[in-house]
């Protein structure tokens, strides 16, 4: 049992490091959690059929004509699920009301109200209720395989929406939540619940417009998950990237929480399925924890990079003398900018006084710092008796760790002790100097005349 809280030292007189070793490609520290609504179903069955009057298929009337409104299925009769009628008209999605068409569900013949136009296609689904609380990763080539299961990005669909902003932004690998509607789970429990067997590092809880009065509660219930996660002994360091309500207070004053401020009045916009949708400050968060999980480095800053995919109903940037009231109340701002927005200072929620805190890629290479060096550490020694040349060499292959990372200024494995109480744990000392990043700079002049 290894025991290890590491100290961190501004002051720290650096060693020599070898850096540029990159360990296990980040990933404790890379995935991001998107926790949002999508399709309720999956398809046990799929019927297309045809696209507009130039293309229809398997057509039946009276007269064995093409009249764009009858159908035969095949594969009849399907024995599980229930009908799901779908027209796609110029790439949006539509489910149609059963009053819309008629479907004999024995010989699979369905009678449609209004024939197809030209262009539009027709899909007939058997589906079941999926299973929505069950966790997957997807990665940036998987993504298709998330709508599929979840279905096509819209603003009620925000699983997908925010999860494909995520990648557009440079996410790697999105954990996938849907959890149950929120007059059976206010809080989103049981989904918190079962993310607490995952790994995962940036969680991003996401609701539409009409569901937004529930964002306060489920927020607060991400912060005291991403807590209760971070603690040694459940050893999944977490943070939750969050956007704001309006007008927003910072109650949170804790590093692992970041808390976006846009200029919401007018709103955020994004084109969804070929029309322009106002968007909520949840989905930029998804966004923004997009980018900082895809910069190249974990002790990499998101300060002055670009998030995209959405844009700012505003044409006005802020002078720098609003924005620093905002920076030291605990919030980040997401200023204008051409091609989408700018995070114009990224940091935490906690007090202004604590580089150290305030800064979330020095939190994120503390992280990701301690999970590897624990688990490289427990992998090489756990099993193995203690005695002193095992001490001696848990303390040679911590700084051999500590040396290779090239996102802390430096490290120092400081002491290896086996515990008075505990004969079988050790208590490892180390010593942290993080890099930080620029975030301002401070110009003198000295002016004289020449002579």
């Amino acid at each position: 049992n290894l025991k290890f809280a590491p100290l961190i030292c501004p002051e720290f007189v650096p060693r020599v490091a070898n850096i540029n070793q990159v360990f296990n490609d980040f990933i404790d520290t890379r995935t991001v959690v998107i926790m949002g609504y999508g399709r309720r179903t999956e398809t046990l069955v799929s019927f297309a059929l045809g696209e507009g009057r130039d293309g229809l298929f398997l057509n039946f009337n009276s007269a064995n004509e093409i009249d764009g409104r009858h159908f035969q299925l095949r594969s009849f009769p399907v024995l599980a699920g229930s009908e799901q009628v779908l027209l796609t008209r110029k790439g949006r999605e539509i489910q149609l009301d059963p009053k819309d068409y008629v479907l004999n569900t024995s010989t699979g013949q369905i009678v449609l109200d209004h024939p197809l136009e030209l262009g539009e296609n027709l899909t007939v689904n058997y589906v079941s209720e999926a299973d929505i609380n069950n966790p997957e990763i997807f990665t940036s080539n998987s993504l298709e395989n998330l709508f599929i299961k979840h279905g096509r990005p819209s603003i009620e669909n925000t699983l997908s929406l925010a999860s494909q902003m995520a990648f557009e932004n440079g996410a790697t690998r999105v954990l996938a939540i849907q959890p149950r509607p929120l007059n059976e789970d206010l809080a989103w429990r049981e989904s918190f619940d079962r993310l607490s067997k995952e790994q995962g590092y940036f969680i991003v809880p996401v609701l539409n417009n009409d569901d937004f009065y529930a964002y306060e509660g489920i927020r607060q219930a991400a912060f005291d998950h991403s807590i209760r996660m971070s603690e040694v002994i459940q050893r999944k360091e977490r943070v939750v990237v969050a956007g704001q309500l309006q007008p927003e207070q910072n109650t949170f004053r804790d590093s692992r929480m970041r808390l976006l401020h846009l200029d919401l009045d007018p709103p955020v916009f994004r084109i969804v399925q070929g029309e322009t949708q106002e968007l909520n400050s949840s989905f930029v968060a998804a966004a923004v924890a997009g980018l900082e999980s895809g910069l190249g480095n974990v002790a990499f800053s998101a300060t002055n990079k670009t998030v995209t995919g959405f844009t700012l109903g505003t044409n006005r940037k802020s002078p720098r003398v609003d924005l620093e009231p905002i920076i030291r109340s605990g919030l980040t701002p997401i200023q204008l900018n051409a091609a989408g927005g700018l995070v114009y200072r990224a940091r935490t929620t906690a007090p202004v006084g604590s580089p150290i805190l305030e800064e979330p890629s020095v939190q994120r290479a503390i992280d990701y710092v301690s999970k590897n060096l624990r688990r490289t550490l427990e992998r090489l020694f756990v099993g193995n008796n203690i005695n002193p040349e095992l001490i001696a060499d848990l303390l040679l292959q911590s700084q051999n760790f500590l040396d290779a990372q090239d996102m802390i200024e430096s490290g120092q494995a400081l002491s290896a002790e086996q515990d008075p109480n505990e004969p079988r744990q050790i208590n490892l000392g180390v010593a942290l100097t993080p890099l930080f990043p620029l975030n301002q700079l401070s110009v003198s002049f000295t002016v004289s005349v020449g002579v």
